[in-house]
C-alpha cells in the first residue's frame, strides 16, 4: 500500500478539527486570543520575526536598527506555551553581514548571513537553551544563494549565476562545509538553470529540480541526492512532452516510486513562469510511468472565485475558440504543494498568485539641475484563489474545489498561505487567512466540502484599540493552537496621556485556540 507522504507538523494537528470537520456544520466554530505580546517598533530595534518550535515554545529574534563598534547586536528570546517569556540571549553580527535566509529544524533555528565579499557566517540557535554556534566560510564567487533546506545537521544552500549552479552542504555537526556542482550529462554548465530544490524526511534525501535550455529543447530534470551529496538518479521529466513544465514539487511514495507535480504552460520560451494548466507524474525507477496535463479551463470549479459576468466572459472565448477547434488558455502563477495521498487518490493543492508593482520618484541630476524621476519596482505577489483536485492512481483528474484566498501579506518570494491537515483517513482540513480573517474548510476525498467557517482573527485584546492596519500570517503551533503574528498600527486616544502619542506601532505576536 502507498504510504502517506509529506510528515507536517499537521500530522500532529489531528485536534477538535478533525473531529468536528466530519460531523454538522451547524455548530459554529470558535476562535479564542489566549494570549497576546507585543514589541513596540519605536524602540531602537528592528528585523522582527518568530519561528514556532511545537510545545517546545517559541523563538523572537530581533537586532538593533544601529551599529555600535561596526557590530549590530541581535536577541533572540524564548517564549513559553504561555507566551511567557522564559530566556533571552544576544549575540554580534558585523555590520557588513546581511541576514540572507533563515529556516528551522525540530530543534535549532537557522540564521545565514553573507556579505558582498563572498563570506558567509551560519548561526544555529538550539531551542533548549537559545545556545549559539556560529560557523564561517566563503560563498561561491558572484554567486547569490537562492534556498536554503535543512536536514538532520545538514544545510543544504543552492548558488546561481548566469553560468553556474553550486549546491553547497553544510555539516553544522562538523563545522564544515563542500560545494557540489550541479550537472547535466550532455550539457554545458550555460544550459542550466536552478528551478527549484527541495528534502523528503521519509526518504532522506534532496530532489533538485533543473531547466535544461538549448537550441532544440527546454527540458526540467530531476536530480536526487542522498544527505551526503551524492547524485542517485537523474530523470527527464519533459522526455515525452513538448510543453514547459514552469513549475515543480516532488513526493516520495514508496521505493523507487515517485510523484511529480506543478503547472505547465504551452509557451517554452526562457523565463515563462506562467502557467495555463497543471500536470501530474509518476516515476519508477527512473522511468516514467505517466505525464498528465490538465488545462485551467477544464477544472469545473477554476474560475468560481470570480464575479459571475467574469466567468460567464471567460466561458464564451471557451466556446467560441473550442468551435474553431483551438484551446481556450488562461494564464495563472501557482504555488503547488506536494501532493497527499488520501483513500487512495492523490491530491493537489494550489494557490494562485500574480505579482504587483508600484511607481517610486527618484532623483538624479542633469547638467547640474536636479530631475525627478519615476520608475517601477516589484510590490510582492499577490494572492487570490487556491485550488484543490482529486486524481487516481493513474493519474486522471476526478474532481476540484477552487476557493477565494485573499491574504493582506504580499511576500516577496514564492510561500504557501494555506496550512493542511488530514482530519481523517477520508477528510482534509485546510486552514488559511483571508482579508484579516481565519477560514477553514473541510473536503473529503469524494471532493465534497463538509463545513466551512470564517472567523475575526485579530484581537488586541483592549476594547478601545481601532487597527488602522495589519500585516499578518497565520502559522500553526501544535493540538488546536495557531499564532497570528505580524505588524499592525493601532489607535487609541485613551493612551495619549500615557503613551504621549494616540498610535503605536507594534510587532505583535497572538496565541490562538480554535475550538467548535
Amino acid at each position: 500500500m502507498i504510504t502517506k507522504t509529506i510528515r507536517t507538523l499537521f500530522v500532529h494537528a489531528v485536534f477538535f478539527l478533525g473531529f468536528v470537520l466530519s460531523i454538522t456544520s451547524s455548530l459554529q466554530a470558535q476562535v479564542v486570543t489566549e494570549k497576546r505580546v507585543e514589541f513596540d517598533l519605536g524602540e531602537g530595534f528592528t528585523s522582527y520575526s518568530m519561528t514556532e518550535f511545537g510545545d517546545k515554545g517559541i523563538m523572537v529574534y530581533y537586532r538593533t536598527e544601529k551599529y555600535f563598534d561596526n557590530k549590530f547586536t541581535w536577541t533572540v528570546e524564548q517564549y513559553s506555551t504561555d507566551i511567557e517569556k522564559v530566556i533571552s540571549k544576544e549575540f554580534e553580527m558585523d555590520n557588513h553581514f546581511s541576514l540572507s535566509s533563515s529556516k528551522r529544524d525540530e530543534d535549532a533555528m537557522y540564521l545565514y548571513f553573507v556579505t558582498k565579499k563572498n563570506e558567509y557566517k551560519l548561526v544555529q540557535i538550539e531551542i533548549e537553551d537559545l545556545s549559539v554556534k556560529i560557523i564561517s566560510g566563503k560563498t561561491p564567487k558572484k554567486m547569490l544563494a537562492s534556498n536554503m533546506m535543512i536536514m538532520d545537521d545538514k544545510v543544504f544552500i543552492v548558488y546561481t549565476s548566469r553560468k553556474l549552479e553550486i549546491l553547497k552542504q553544510i555539516d553544522v555537526t562538523a563545522g564544515i562545509d563542500k560545494d557540489i556542482e550541479l550537472n547535466v550529462e550532455g550539457y554545458t554548465a550555460s544550459a542550466i538553470t536552478f528551478e527549484n530544490f527541495q528534502v523528503d524526511e521519509e526518504s532522506k534525501e534532496l530532489y533538485v529540480f533543473l531547466n535544461v535550455i538549448d537550441k532544440k529543447s527546454m527540458d526540467v530534470y530531476v536530480l536526487r541526492y542522498n544527505l551526503e551529496g551524492i547524485l542517485e538518479e537523474t530523470i527527464n521529466l519533459s522526455l515525452e512532452t513538448d510543453l514547459k513544465l514552469t513549475s515543480i514539487s516532488g513526493t516520495y511514495l514508496r521505493k523507487g516510486e515517485y510523484l511529480y507535480t506543478g503547472t505547465y504552460s504551452s509557451v517554452k520560451r526562457a523565463g515563462n513562469n506562467t502557467s495555463e494548466g497543471i500536470y501530474i507524474a509518476k516515476t519508477t525507477n527512473g522511468s516514467i510511468d505517466f505525464l498528465k496535463f490538465y488545462n485551467f479551463t477544464d477544472f469545473d470549479q477554476f474560475l468560481s472565485y470570480l464575479p459571475q459576468r467574469k466567468q460567464d466572459k471567460i466561458e464564451k472565448k471557451k466556446g467560441k475558440a473550442e468551435a474553431n477547434g483551438k484551446e481556450y488558455v488562461i494564464s495563472y502563477l501557482m504555488a503547488s504543494h506536494n501532493i497527499r495521498f488520501i483513500d487512495g487518490k492523490f491530491i493537489y493543492i494550489g494557490e494562485a498568485y500574480y505579482p504587483t508593482y508600484r511607481s517610486v520618484d527618484y532623483t538624479t541630476y542633469v547638467n547640474g539641475s536636479m530631475v525627478t524621476n519615476t520608475r517601477t519596482v516589484f510590490d510582492g505577489y499577490q494572492y487570490t484563489h487556491a485550488t484543490v483536485a482529486a486524481f487516481d492512481i493513474e493519474g486522471e483528474k476526478l474532481w476540484d474545489v477552487t476557493f477565494e484566498m485573499y491574504p493582506w501579506s504580499k511576500p516577496f518570494s514564492v510561500i504557501k498561505f494555506i496550512r493542511v491537515t488530514e482530519t481523517s483517513e477520508r477528510e482534509i482540513g485546510l486552514m488559511f487567512t483571508s482579508v484579516g480573517n481565519i477560514k477553514s474548510k473541510a473536503i473529503s476525498s469524494d471532493g465534497e466540502v463538509l463545513n466551512e467557517q470564517e472567523i475575526t482573527m485579530i484581537e488586541t485584546g483592549n476594547e478601545t484599540d481601532k487597527v488602522k492596519y495589519t500585516n499578518s500570517n497565520l502559522t500553526f503551533w501544535y493540538n488546536n493552537y495557531f499564532l497570528a503574528h505580524g505588524f499592525q498600527t493601532i489607535k487609541n486616544k485613551e493612551e495619549k496621556e500615557e503613551r504621549g502619542k494616540v498610535k503605536r506601532y507594534v510587532y505583535f505576536i497572538n496565541k490562538l485556540s480554535y475550538s467548535f
